[in-house]
């Protein structure tokens, strides 16, 4: 087996482990005072305030991670959801996280390297990260 794959397994495994352990219950927000964790929910609803809500209106969220921002913006929108992060595990772990908290369905997967978008200028009516 290559390094590349065993560390490519590795990273897949820790990943699922966050995912199950800590962004599905929201068990993260643990980590956070109260404090912060006002001014966490503060910054986030001043994030979230961008996201179109039509159903024509399409969203951009790069650097997506594992979803722990994007689980917010799903419900703000009735429009498409473009999630973008660069590894390849983390893509695959998004997927299953949405799929795990049933907020898939409007929501398409790119991995690609935000630092050359793969898209034309002017698609996305709204744009996160």
């Amino acid at each position: 087996m290559s390094c590349h794959k065993k560390q490519f397994e590795r990273d897949t495994k820790k990943l699922r482990k966050t995912t199950i352990e800590q962004e599905i219950p929201k068990k993260w927000m643990l980590f956070f005072s109260k404090p912060e964790l006002t001014a966490l929910k503060k910054e986030w609803g001043y994030l979230l305030s961008v996201v179109k809500k039509n159903k024509s209106a399409i969203h951009l969220d790069f650097a997506t991670g594992t979803g722990r921002f994007l689980r917010n913006i799903v419900p703000k929108t009735k429009g498409e959801i473009i999630a973008l992060d660069n590894g390849y595990s983390t893509c695959q772990e998004l997927s299953f996280f949405l799929k795990k908290i049933k907020r898939s369905t409007r929501v398409s997967i790119i991995c690609a390297d935000a630092r050359i978008m793969p898209f034309r200028d002017g698609v996305f009516d709204s744009i996160s990260s």
